[in-house]
Parts: C-alpha cells; structure tokens; sequence
C-alpha cells in the first residue's frame, strides 16, 4: 500500500503539479474514484481512503500502484458485467411473468430461454420453464433446462433430482 503512504506521508499539501508518477505508478483524474467505482473495485483495493483524502485535499489526480489500478479496472469492469446481466435477467424475468399472466406462453418461453441462455443465476426463469416444459409433456426441453440448470447451480440442487427422476423414466442416457 505504497501508493497510500506516498499520498499520507511526507507532503500533505500535495497538488497534482507536485504528485508525478513514476514507472510503477500510474497519474488518473480524482472522477476515477467514484463511490460507484470504488464499490466495484472491492475493499482490499483500497480506493476509499484515496479517495477520501484527494477529494479533501481537492486534487484534480491521484497517482496509484500500476498493479493497484489495473486490478481495480478488472473488479469494476466485472462488477458492471455483474450488475448489467442481473438487471436483464429481472427484466426479462418481469416480461416473462407478464406474458403467462396473459396467457401468452410462447412469447414467455421465448423470454425465459433468452435468460438461461445467458446462464442467469437467478432461478426464475428455469423454474419456470422446467414446469411450462413439464405441463406441455416436452420431456426433451424439460431434461435440457434442467442440465443448464445443474451447470449454473450445481449437481446438488433440486434440479438434478428432477432430472435423475425424469432419466429414470426414459431410455435416454445421463
């Protein structure tokens, strides 16, 4: 946590004319260190003090660690990827539910396959057509849904009793 010393340390009046970077060291504007960004990057990262500190001192930059930053870019890039496919996969889900609620189980299937195509790890969507596949006597799709369902949660969930079940009742192989 060189990078924090270095802003703590020695010169408190630190400007972004007196903070230079050095080869291991990388200059970004203060607007990096957005609480939404900091969220992402996760505490162990430790841009909250950084933050906290430049914004008091009113640096337009900070310098930070290199390796500090480009972890920090990798845990926000995977938090926006995170965020985006749960607010999907609800969105999906909420059109989903309003289409059977009209009686509409096509446009509904269609839905709930787009979500577990995208392998969502909210359970909506394969509960859903796991019983749509079921009352529609589709054993083919039903046992399908249930693998991707056993691959996103795991072989100790209820969805491989389900489908230990249904290859119990048919010829075909596991």
């Amino acid at each position: 946590m060189k990078w924090i010393k270095k802003l703590f340390c020695g010169n408190t009046e630190a400007t972004p004319s007196n903070i230079e970077a050095h080869k291991d060291e990388i200059k970004v504007p203060v607007s990096f260190l957005s609480a939404q960004n900091i969220v992402y990057a996760g505490e162990e990262v430790g841009l909250s003090r950084l933050a906290f500190k430049a914004k008091q001192l009113g640096n337009k930059y900070v310098t930070i660690d290199r390796n500090i930053y480009y972890q920090a870019l990798n845990n926000i890039a995977k938090g926006r990827r995170l965020d985006y496919s749960i607010q999907r996969s609800a969105k999906l889900n909420l059109l989903g539910i309003r289409y059977e609620k009209e009686g509409n189980i096509e446009d509904a299937v269609k839905v709930y396959e787009e979500n577990i195509a995208m392998r969502s790890n909210g359970r909506h969507a394969y509960d859903r057509l796991k019983i749509i596949y079921r009352r529609q006597k589709d054993r083919e799709n039903e046992i399908r849904v249930l693998r991707v369902a056993i691959g996103v949660f795991g072989e100790d969930s209820e969805y491989n009793e389900r489908l230990l079940k249904l290859l119990s009742k048919t010829k075909e192989p596991f």
